[in-house]
């Protein structure tokens, strides 16, 4: 594999270190929040699918003043100190190029998550979800046609507190979140990287053009809400190439995966680096077939 030198641009030592705007950010919600989508919801059918992510554990969404959803994973970062709430792998070679370039500075989490609403954004729970769909509108074919003014949302949500969970049964399961498209860049993979470094993730390689992330989290099952099924593996070539189809197209999320999926860990993935070739300016020029990551990365690495 060919070598590349890297600059990092968010590195702080010295006086610079002494000054970051990360010593007064005692949340760090840069390393609690993973994000898996950034989508624009059109119809009923998106709203009713992210209402269904509301189902499972350690998800979050948010929702920004031009309509754009953010799904997140709530969990903190396996390198987060909870001492100090320090990275433990700064100054480090394992430290992903996404945490190192990232500047402190313009740091959008810490705006965005100083509070559940916001000007930039707010956090949209069962409740507020609901208070949503049943205020827009939607034409004949459930395309949304007029959907609630952001400042009115402002003014219903500020004072709302966090609704109460009531008991409910859950299950261990999984959530898939297709990638929009496969990896080109060595800043693509190492964005896996990063993603790995949250316990509970997995990265999914259905075939070369169709990557996922897996989350592993736990179904709550309320009386009388059938919205979702719990993850599993697919075992039939019809229903196999059915989910295939699905992961290449747009689909926001899965609870299937197909059994021949390459599930590889953060163990995993400095073997899975190896197996490509990079240009000098990082873009991958060798990408090997699935069956050839699958040899290397787990029947030769065990």
């Amino acid at each position: 594999m060919k070598r590349l030198s890297i600059q990092t641009v968010g590195g702080l030592s010295g006086l610079a270190g002494s000054s970051s705007p990360c010593l007064d950010c005692p949340a760090s919600p840069c390393c609690n929040y993973l994000p898996l989508r950034l989508f624009q919801a059109d119809s009923r059918n998106s709203l009713e699918k992210l209402a269904g992510l509301l189902d499972f554990d350690g998800i979050e969404l948010r929702l920004s003043p031009f309509g754009y959803w953010r799904i997140f994973y709530k969990q903190a970062c396996r390198f987060l100190d909870a001492a100090d709430a320090g990275c433990t792998l700064y100054g480090k070679p394992e430290r992903p190029q996404a945490c190192k370039n990232y500047s402190a500075w313009k740091c959008w989490y810490k705006h965005a998550f100083a509070a559940r609403t916001t000007p930039e954004n707010m956090t949209i729970d069962r409740r507020r979800l609901d208070f949503i769909m049943a205020r827009a509108e939607y034409d004949k074919a459930g395309k949304i046609t007029v959907f609630p003014d952001w400042e009115m949302l402002q003014k219903e949500f500020v004072f709302q507190e966090e609704p109460a969970i009531a008991a409910q049964k859950s299950r261990q399961t999984f959530l898939v979140f297709p990638a929009e498209s496969p990896p080109d860049h060595f800043f693509d993979l190492d964005h896996y990287r990063f993603c790995l470094g949250f316990p509970g993730i997995e990265l999914a390689i259905i075939a070369r053009d169709a990557w996922a992330l897996l989350v592993s989290t736990r179904f709550n099952s309320a009386p009388g809400n059938n919205r979702a099924i719990s993850g599993a593996m697919t075992a039939s070539p019809k229903a196999e190439s059915a989910v295939l189809k699905k992961f290449k197209g747009d689909e926001l999320f899965s609870t299937f995966i197909p059994s021949t999926a390459l599930r590889l860990r953060l163990e995993h993935f400095d073997r899975l680096m190896a197996c490509f070739d990079f240009a000098g300016d990082g873009r991958i020029t060798h990408f090997p077939s699935l069956e050839s990551l699958r040899d290397s990365v787990i029947t030769h690495g065990q």
